[in-house]
């Protein structure tokens, strides 16, 4: 590691190689395109890039390739303040993510449900790459998604009344036991009655999914809900979790525009390509629209009652011309910037700086879309060129500094 002075200021930004995970949900079209290439002959589902111990990003040094989260652990001064903040290690993970057909129904634990689920399957013996365990770290899993392509995703349980109407417009007599007990029900009851759609037998399963296909299927009202209903049957033909994904707001993102995915909400991305961060972190709990495991019992104990509308976040810019997507999250701060020229930033703690269109030089290294660097934190950092670029940072520092 001889660009790095012992200071803690580096002397250069370092190019990453950063893994392409290929889940079968992944598209052959979005990531392929977004480099210039034809398309892939395989899914590419996410590019990760960051520390985390799956799939750690590569850094370039002295003509070698280096897990990030080694040279992190080798000097953790490169993380600056956010070391004092985050256990020594790079408390946010950034994602390039193309959904090419819908992914898995899921939650994100709070941090102290992590930190307990993850003790748990240890004494417990699971192994951490066990198809059938919840927890893989003891960390939360915060996470905003910024679109590049028009996105579309659900999020949170739609306003009750909103859902009994859209269901009774379905005209799916198999629909009539779930719409009433919304009406009858109180605070809990959308969790209790996902909790009966996944625990279903296989056969009442897949017959209410096949009715609730057929009406979805039909025009009429709700189209956006009525299209994604369709999409969903024709990926995961026979999931009862049709229904649970339509209890769900529905959104279409337009390029540049985000949302915000706090703990306990239920979520699924349906189709697009985006720029995801969240804190470091790979617990998932799911609940339908795939072949994983469901941990009905632990995704029922983790998911809020609570209504809350989707807001969308087209991001505030800053004096600099910069567009901040602000979060409650204190490990990350995603923002954007439209380069035409030149922009020089100062990276006060770590930093990832990925191109999403067009070139861009960061000093020696020249970048296409999809490529990213990491920044030290301490480093003046510049870009020239002309396109778009997003950047990752944390955003609670301490010692005043944000």
């Amino acid at each position: 590691m001889s660009d790095t002075d012992r200071t803690g200021v580096d002397a250069r930004v370092w190019k990453l190689e950063n893994v392409i995970q290929s889940y079968a949900w992944g598209s052959t079209t979005l990531l392929a395109g977004m480099r210039g290439m034809k398309d892939s002959s395989g899914p590419e589902a996410e590019v990760w890039m960051g520390a985390h111990a799956v799939a750690p990003s590569q850094c370039h040094l002295d003509g070698q390739l280096v897990g990030l989260d080694r040279v992190i652990a080798a000097d953790p001064s490169i993380l600056g303040p956010a070391g004092r903040v985050s256990s020594g290690k790079l408390p946010y993970l950034m994602k390039l993510l193309a959904a090419g057909a819908p992914l898995s129904l899921q939650a994100h634990p709070t941090k102290a449900g992590a930190e307990a689920g993850f003790a748990r399957e240890n004494v417990l013996g699971i192994a951490l790459d066990n198809p059938r365990r919840s927890y893989k770290d003891d960390n939360h899993k915060p996470e905003l998604i910024c679109a590049l392509t028009p996105f579309r995703a659900l999020s949170g349980f739609r306003a009750t009344t909103s859902t009994v109407e859209f269901f009774v417009s379905l005209g799916c007599s198999g629909l009539d036991e779930i719409v009433e007990r919304i009406e009858g029900g109180g605070e809990r009851t959308l969790i209790d009655i996902v909790q009966h759609l996944l625990t279903l037998s296989a056969e009442e399963g897949r017959v209410l999914a096949e009715q609730v296909a057929g009406a979805v299927a039909e025009p009429g009202d709700h189209e956006l809900e009525r299209s994604i209903g369709r999409r969903i049957a024709e990926v995961c033909p026979g999931d009862p979790g049709i229904v649970i994904a339509l209890m769900l707001e529905a959104v279409t993102l337009q390029p540049g525009e985000a949302i915000y995915l706090g703990a306990g909400r239920l979520h699924a991305y349906v189709d697009g390509l985006g720029v995801e961060i969240m804190a470091a972190s790979d617990n998932v709990l799911r609940g339908g629209l795939t072949p994983k495991h469901v941990d009905v019992p632990e995704l029922v104990s983790v998911l809020r009652p609570e209504i809350e509308p989707i807001t969308v976040l087209g991001g505030v810019e800053t004096d600099t011309g910069e567009f901040e997507y602000p979060t409650p999250a204190p490990e990350f701060l995603l923002s954007r910037i439209e380069l035409e020229g030149r922009v020089e930033r100062v990276a006060e703690g770590p930093e990832i700086v990925m191109v999403t269109s067009g070139a861009a030089d960061f000093g020696d290294e020249s970048l296409g879309p999809a490529d990213s660097v990491f920044v030290p934190a301490g480093v003046r950092w510049s870009a020239a060129g002309s396109g778009q670029l997003f950047r990752a940072r944390v955003a609670a520092l301490g010692d005043g500094q944000g």
